[in-house]
């Protein structure tokens, strides 16, 4: 009885009961960079700008272990002929000739064995960058090229996040860039955090907020916090973009006027900081690129004792209402040590228009906040540890409280009138076979008396 009872609640509640969960996971390491006694600010540019993020990939058949690039400019999922100067960069290439089971769709467009951790093998559709008529792409190794920007239905080249999920691998339009220490992590795609290790990961600390489609976040306000002179001064550039595509932050020239008056103006002076202009090119053929400040301090002159240059340095904070916490970076989180130098996690363009007086957020700011992205909700996600806000946390769980506790209340009258729907019609059931069974026997005895009577009216006659 209770079987029966317990089969019928799970297929009504099944969510409550169970769980499936369709998630892909990819690990990532740091690209590696050597230090070597002449490191200086622009080695230190053109190293850091842009993320040293490689995803390990398992492509073809057999299985390749392959390194991919990460574009957050780009939604294609693509592949790039391997270039001579990335030697240094990438050592695992994907090699289309060893494989047996890559298919050439049409034109640029080909379909392909990956393996992922607890699936089986998928066919995924990628294109080849710079694809030609009568181009032989057995002849050449290749670098995938994961494009992680919000996907587009219409787009005209393949997206790796919509292809995964058309064949069923994740339910939902996740990802998150999970580090687990200075060197690695994992891309986990299909589920928040939450999810994914709920251990770990728990939901009180989760908060979201939402985002337009160019991944721009805008916060209530940007603050510098200074300690040493007891007062807080506003940024007024308060729009963020989203790009793991950088590794460092570029920020906004008023902030530069605002920490160089606070801060670097009289270490600069002293010979303790130094501001460089380094140009990186983005093109290497025509040298073309931009300028950027970069800031570098000797690090035994920053941390001189009972200087207090490094310790009085002032936190950077962006606040953001709605999800009723700030975003906290401290001097520890902004700067980075290379040999006997600290530098400088945020840079500044030489020259500004209208586009480039936001904050792009860099590597840095997705160390500390593990950010889940989902393109289906268009929303942001943060992970926050329960330092701060404490009032604020209390309050927000005790309403998830009550809300679960509402919902325990809820799901348990369901099951009580379920169950209460299911005796009655036990009951009935047994009562109109109890009444049937009497109806058959009273016609039995109704049968059986009425042949006696002919019986003993045969004798008698």
């Amino acid at each position: 009885m209770f079987i029966f009872i317990f089969g019928i609640l799970f297929q009504i509640f099944p969510k409550f009961f169970s769980e499936e969960k369709k998630i892909i996971v990819i690990p990532f390491t740091i690209r590696k960079i050597n230090y070597d006694s002449k490191y200086n600010s622009t080695n230190f540019l053109n190293d850091n700008i842009f993320n040293n993020i490689l995803l390990d990939l398992n492509i073809g058949t057999p299985s390749q272990k392959v390194q991919s690039k990460i574009d957050h400019n780009s939604n294609c999922f693509l592949m790039e002929t391997y270039q001579e100067e990335e030697s240094s960069h990438f050592s695992n290439l994907y090699f289309p000739i060893l494989s047996t089971s890559i298919k050439h769709f049409v034109n640029k467009y080909f379909y392909e064995s990956f393996n992922f951790e607890g699936h089986n093998e998928s066919s995924i559709e990628f294109s080849i960058k710079d694809y030609k008529d009568g181009f032989n792409y057995s002849n050449y190794s290749f670098i995938p090229v994961l494009g992680t920007n919000i996907p587009q239905y219409k787009d005209s080249c393949p997206n790796f996040f919509l292809d995964v999920k058309k064949q069923g691998l994740i339910k939902k339009l996740i990802w998150t860039f999970e580090y687990k220490d200075k060197i690695s992590g994992n891309l986990v795609i299909g589920e928040d955090l939450t999810v994914y290790n709920k251990t770990k990961y728990s939901s009180d600390s989760y908060y979201t907020s939402y985002i337009n489609l160019n991944n721009v976040i805008t916060f209530d306000s940007v603050y510098i916090n200074n300690t040493k002179e007891k007062n807080i001064s506003y940024i007024n550039m308060t729009q963020a973009m989203l790009l793991n595509i950088y590794g460092l932050t570029v920020g906004p020239n008023s902030y530069k006027r605002l920490i160089d008056k606070l801060f670097f103006d009289f270490l600069i002076k002293n010979n303790i900081c130094q501001c460089d202009i380094v140009k990186y090119e983005y093109n290497k053929k025509s040298h073309a690129g931009l300028d950027y400040y970069v800031y570098s301090c000797n690090e035994k002159k920053l941390k001189e004792e009972n200087k207090e240059y490094f310790n009085n340095f002032p936190d950077l904070i962006f606040s953001l209402k709605s999800i009723e916490h700030d975003l906290i970076f401290k001097k520890e989180d902004l700067f980075i040590k290379i040999n006997d130098k600290l530098y400088f996690n945020i840079i500044f363009q030489t020259n500004y228009d209208v586009k480039e007086i936001i904050w792009y957020f860099g590597e840095y700011f997705y160390k500390k906040y593990s950010l889940t992205l989902n393109f289906d909700s268009k929303t942001i996600g943060f992970y926050f540890q329960k330092e701060n806000n404490k009032d604020k946390d209390k309050d927000k769980d005790n309403t998830k409280d009550n809300k679960k506790l509402i919902l325990i209340i809820v799901i348990s009258a369901e099951c009580v009138i379920i169950i209460g729907l299911i005796i009655m019609g036990v009951v009935f059931w047994k009562k109109y076979r109890k009444n049937r069974v009497n109806e058959i026997n009273d016609d039995n005895y109704e049968y059986f008396a009425d042949k006696k009577e002919k019986k003993e009216f045969s004798v008698n006659s």
